[in-house]
C-alpha cells in the first residue's frame, strides 16, 4: 500500500535565483533515518532536458532583467514569472509529494512543478500529452477528423500576436465558415432560423505563435469533425442523440471559396475594429495573392473498423497540434 503526503516548500517559492547550482551526478537516490532504519526514496526526474539552458538561465536572468530595466524595455511581468517558476521547477528544496509503501519501506519522492507553458520542456511535454490523451479518449467519437490550418498576411500577424480579441474573432469566423462548408458538402442548410435545429460542426482549436523558424507566425490549427451533427428529429423527442452526416470528399474549389469569404470577413472585422483604415483594408482586398493560406490535407478516417489505429493516428494528430 502507498501513503501520500506532501511536503512544505523548504524555501519560500517566491525566492530569487541568482545562482546555479550543480546537480551532483549521485543524487539519483537518497536515505534518510539512522543506518538502521534508514528508508530509500528515489526522486522523479525533473525537467532538466536541456541542461545548457537551465545552467544558464540563473546565471543571466537577473543581469538581463536589469538590463531590460535600464533600457526602459522591462520585461513583462507574466514572462519573469515563467522564467522563475521554470527554474524552481522540479526541485526538491521547493516542495513534494511523497509516496511511501508502507509494506516494505520503499519510497518515492516528486517534486513539484512549476506548471509552465512557455519555457520549461517539462511541463510542455506532458501538458501537450494529457491534452491530446484526454481528447482522444474522453471527447471526441470514432468518427473523422480533419486538420484545417489558417495563416493570414504578415500585416495581420502582429496584430494577433497582442489582441487576444482578434485572435478569437479570427477563429469565430474560421470556425463558422468550415461550418457553412461541411453543411453544403453534406447537403444539409446551415441557415436554419432555429438554433436548436441547425446542422453543428465538433471542434477544437489550437493556437501557434511560431513558424519552423522559430520565428514568430501567429497561425490557427483547428481539428473539426469531417461532417456535421443534425438534432435529433422532432419525432424523437428532440431528446434523442444527433446523428453524424459525414460530408462528400473536399476539393480545391471547396478550399477556394472557403479562403475568399474568412479573408473578406476577417479584413472586415480588423476595419470595424479600428485596426485597419478603409484604404489600407481595400488595398489588401484588391491583392492579387490575398496573402490568406487555408489547408485541410490531413485527415484521420476510421477503416475497416480499426479502432485502435485511428485512435493512434488521432492521438498522434492531437499531440502534433497541442505542441508546445
Amino acid at each position: 500500500m502507498l501513503s501520500l503526503n506532501l511536503s512544505h516548500p523548504m524555501q519560500s517559492p517566491s525566492t530569487t535565483f541568482r545562482s546555479s547550482q550543480p546537480i551532483p551526478e549521485n543524487s539519483s537516490r537518497f536515505t534518510s533515518g539512522s543506518a538502521s532504519t534508514s528508508k530509500t526514496f528515489w526522486p522523479s526526474t525533473g525537467p532538466r532536458t536541456s541542461p545548457t539552458w537551465f545552467q544558464s538561465a540563473p546565471e543571466n536572468l537577473e543581469s538581463w532583467l536589469e538590463r531590460r530595466d535600464r533600457a526602459e524595455r522591462p520585461v513583462p511581468g507574466h514572462v519573469e514569472d515563467e522564467l522563475r517558476g521554470y527554474l524552481q521547477c522540479g526541485l526538491l528544496c521547493f516542495g513534494f509529494g511523497r509516496a511511501l509503501c508502507t509494506g516494505c519501506g520503499r519510497g518515492l519522492v516528486v517534486a513539484f512543478s512549476c506548471k509552465g507553458r512557455g519555457v520549461c520542456p517539462s511541463c510542455n511535454g506532458r501538458h501537450m500529452a494529457q491534452t491530446a490523451a484526454h481528447l482522444a479518449d474522453h471527447v471526441i467519437s470514432p468518427i473523422p477528423v480533419r486538420q484545417w490550418v489558417i495563416s493570414v498576411p504578415k500585416r495581420l500577424r502582429g496584430m494577433l500576436a497582442d489582441r487576444p480579441n482578434a485572435v478569437a474573432a479570427v477563429t469565430r469566423i474560421f470556425l463558422a465558415e468550415i461550418e457553412r462548408l461541411l453543411c453544403v458538402a453534406a447537403g444539409v442548410r446551415s441557415d436554419s432560423p432555429a438554433p436548436a435545429v441547425r446542422p453543428r460542426l465538433g471542434a477544437v482549436s489550437f493556437l501557434h505563435r511560431f513558424g519552423s523558424a522559430l520565428n514568430q507566425h501567429v497561425h490557427l490549427h483547428v481539428c473539426a469533425t469531417d461532417g456535421v451533427f443534425m438534432p435529433a428529429a422532432d419525432g424523437a423527442g428532440g431528446d434523442g442523440p444527433p446523428a453524424f452526416l459525414p460530408v462528400r470528399p473536399i476539393t480545391q474549389v471547396h478550399l477556394a471559396v472557403l479562403t475568399e469569404r474568412v479573408r473578406r470577413r476577417v479584413i472586415r472585422w480588423f476595419r470595424l475594429a479600428h485596426l485597419l483604415d478603409a484604404s489600407a483594408a481595400a488595398a489588401m482586398l484588391a491583392w492579387e495573392n490575398s496573402g490568406f493560406s487555408i489547408d485541410a490535407s490531413v485527415r484521420i478516417a476510421l477503416i475497416d473498423r480499426d479502432v485502435p489505429s485511428y485512435f493512434q493516428s488521432l492521438e498522434h494528430l492531437l499531440r502534433y497540434c497541442a505542441r508546445p
